[in-house]
């Protein structure tokens, strides 16, 4: 959903990007910062299912004239925007997803210089402004729960077969206990006198059966040759860990196909892998709607400008480079062939981005 200000033909559609593409060639004059005043408010997801607020204004916005706070009580955050000469009708977007209740634009005139404030009425204590961006002028805010940084707890390799063999050497102490505490103790004085006599009376036989015994316990050491997988089994396959692919750094394909069901599926191949919530879109009302798929830190040298298509859901698509923004954007400014045609589903996977669009009519 996009509220827009009234205004010319050229400012509604694709003007919020085009005025980024505009301030990265140099137009604009940051002294103007008094005269500001906001042309669109949005809202659209990451791909992480994220609320991503856009406000665009009619200057550039420098980073030092933002800054972010909450309130409690309830759960609010404000990010407030000195320079902001005149506020935007209708004051309130209604947006009412898991993380954001309404935004609100409060309008100060009276400060020095006037300032605007974005109040966001969040759902509950848990969402928070997790990424605070300028690009131009536009200014976005991203709100979700707190990103977890999972850390995982490997554990100790197997030591299973080294820790078999100490359990047959208590084996060995245990069959060597009954025979050797009687014969040593009383053999201390003199151990070779008093073995002679002992095997000429009858008691003689109770040395004896200990000696047998005594070979025994060693012979039992090899048990862990028990616990070796059997003869004619193979041993379990090596993991080797997969290839990990490098961070994408420009676009190298763009393709469209149609689906049986009416659908267009247009995947957008990258050099490397493409990093989670790298992507996000959102649709532009007016006189000739768009469809803005944004991709941050990625560009596209090698593709042309423009691409047409022959196509039920997509008439063309043009590639727009901001290099303004913090890590640089490659916008996909997606001319669709009704106002109907929508994003249905868009994620990553590997160096692909998958973008399944419908709504649109025959062709």
């Amino acid at each position: 959903m996009l509220w827009r200000k009234p205004s010319t033909a050229q400012r509604a559609g694709l003007a919020p990007v085009l005025a980024v593409l505009a301030v990265s060639l140099g137009a604009g004059a940051p002294g103007r910062a008094a005269a500001n005043e906001i042309t669109s408010l949005s809202r659209s997801h990451d791909v992480e299912g994220r609320t991503v607020i856009t406000v665009t204004f009619s200057e550039p916005v420098p980073r030092e004239l933002v800054r972010r706070f909450e309130i409690a009580g309830p759960p609010r955050a404000v990010v407030a925007v000195e320079g902001v000469g005149r506020s935007f009708e209708p004051s309130e977007l209604v947006i009412g997803d898991a993380n954001v209740v309404r935004a609100r634009l409060v309008h100060h005139p009276d400060r020095t210089p006037p300032e605007l404030l974005v109040v966001l009425d969040l759902t509950g204590p848990d969402p928070e402004i997790v990424d605070l961006r300028t690009g131009g002028s536009r200014v976005e805010i991203t709100v979700g729960p707190p990103d977890a940084d999972p850390t995982p707890a490997p554990t100790a390799a197997p030591a299973s077969p080294t820790r078999i063999p100490q359990t047959t050497v208590t084996l060995d102490t245990t069959a060597a206990v009954a025979p050797t505490p009687t014969p040593t103790r009383t053999a201390t004085p003199t151990p070779t006198a008093t073995f002679e006599p002992s095997p000429t009376p009858s008691p003689s036989p109770t040395p004896t059966p200990p000696r047998t015994a005594t070979p025994r316990p060693r012979i039992t050491a090899p048990v862990p040759a028990a616990a070796s997988p059997p003869a004619g089994t193979l041993p379990p396959p090596i993991a080797t860990p997969a290839p990990t692919l490098e961070t994408a750094s420009r676009i190298e394909e763009i393709t469209l196909s149609n689906r049986a069901d009416g659908t267009t599926l247009l995947l957008v191949a990258a050099n490397g892998r493409l990093p989670r919530g790298c992507a996000r879109h959102m649709k532009v009302a007016g006189n000739e709607p768009a469809i803005v798929v944004t991709l941050r830190g990625l560009s596209a040298p090698g593709l042309s400008r423009t691409l047409s298509f022959d196509d039920r859901n997509v008439r063309r698509i043009r590639l727009v480079h901001d290099a303004g923004t913090a890590d640089g954007e490659l916008h996909l400014l997606i001319t669709p062939t009704s106002a109907a045609v929508e994003v249905r589903r868009l994620e990553t996977a590997g160096p692909n981005l998958v973008v399944l669009l419908s709504g649109g009519g025959e062709r």
